[in-house]
């Protein structure tokens, strides 16, 4: 492979030039000298044709050089392991009450959770340090899921779109539909990867058509999707002060995903997830589905639950204890560089030059032509 391959065209116009040249003779203003040069012997080959060959391979030495042949090097290097991480937040109506109804001054349970959202965030893109290779995102759920901030690793974005919500109502609803909220989650990662790695709208639809049903079932995966490291640094943190919305397990009028087979699928594509809950009691088929693992691939990406108090007041500290688990490590990543060798070859033509220039005018190269 070649950086200007066009180059090759002065071949065309430089070897022509020189053969032309060659034909050439030196006219010497002496008397005819074929009796003379008849006696003098036949020099070898090597001595008539070396200085041509010298000339015609300098050309071609520095016109290689100026299509820059690429040599492809294998390197390896250190780089932090990239974490997309998604913040699900309960936005519904019991997110607007106050933490303790009987103190007038304590905060809504709403702020709370934005502001340890904030610090949480905080934790993962500290500014002040190296730029951050995780990358955020925020959704809000309550009767349905919407993307509040799409994957950022600007922290001054973060902290934008969470006060965003503060200042303005970012109520989405009265219940808990965790469903939406787990299946905007996995569209949201499927999105971001490369265009060309993507399942297709119809394979996207199927597979959501796929979350319906009971539980246990079997979930159909789309094929741009399986045998793959999909879920591999991908991290969905669930924050809810109450009981999720189960109904859509047993009713599939609506259309809307099982939350059951969601969590599960979640899981199975190897996303690890976080429940962060406040209810004491969590309901046993979200726990066998966030903690569950049918082999040893799913047992690595089996989710935790983590309680809630009813005060709040260990909300920072749940949040560091995922930080401390999910910290970026540096991985091993092999990558091809391409290296360009023209300074080889141009170093080459100046060599085959000089032997040309040097042979030029030296005693057993001269000789007369007639």
């Amino acid at each position: 492979m070649f950086q200007r391959p066009e180059a090759f065209l002065l071949l065309l116009l430089l070897l022509p030039l020189l053969l032309l040249r060659r034909k050439k003779k030196n006219q010497l203003g002496f008397p005819n000298l074929k009796g003379l040069t008849s006696k003098i012997p036949q020099a070898s080959w090597m001595k008539r044709n070396l200085l041509k060959v010298l000339e015609a391979l300098t050309i071609i030495l520095f016109v290689i050089a100026i299509a820059n042949p690429l040599q492809t090097v294998e390197k390896s290097r250190e780089v932090k392991e990239t974490r997309l991480i998604v913040l699900v937040e309960d936005l519904s109506g019991s997110m607007y009450s106050s933490i303790d109804p009987n103190d007038s001054k304590s905060p809504m349970k709403y702020f709370v959770v934005l502001d340890a959202a904030k610090k949480f965030s905080g934790l993962r893109f500290d500014n002040t340090k190296e730029p951050s290779s995780d990358y955020l995102a925020i959704i809000a759920f309550a009767d349905y899921a919407k993307l509040i901030c799409p994957f950022t690793n600007d922290m001054e974005i973060i902290n934008k779109r969470i006060n965003f919500l503060k200042v303005n109502d970012g109520q989405v609803g009265a219940g808990t539909e965790v469903s939406e909220a787990v299946w905007l989650t996995i569209n949201l990662f499927i999105n971001y990867l490369p265009k060309e790695e993507r399942p297709t709208a119809g394979e996207i639809m199927s597979l959501k058509e796929a979350l319906i049903g009971d539980d246990e079932g079997d979930i159909w995966i789309p094929k741009s999707l399986r045998g793959k490291d999909f879920g591999k640094g991908k991290i969905a943190i669930f924050l809810s002060d109450g009981e999720f919305y189960l109904s859509s397990a047993y009713n599939t009028v609506g259309k809307k995903p099982n939350a059951i087979r969601a969590i599960r699928l979640m899981r199975m594509l190897g996303i690890k997830s976080y429940f962060i809950l406040m209810k004491p009691e969590v309901d046993p088929r979200v726990e066998k589905a966030v903690t569950s693992a049918k082999n040893e691939k799913e047992l690595k990406t089996a989710g935790q639950i983590l309680a809630l108090k009813q005060d709040m007041s260990n909300i920072d500290k749940v949040y560091d204890k995922i930080n401390e688990l999910e910290k970026t490590q540096l991985i091993l990543e092999d990558f091809r560089q391409k290296k360009g060798t023209s300074l080889v070859f141009t170093l080459l033509g100046f060599i085959s030059l000089v032997v040309y220039a040097f042979l030029s005018y030296s005693k057993p190269f001269r000789r007369i032509e007639n």
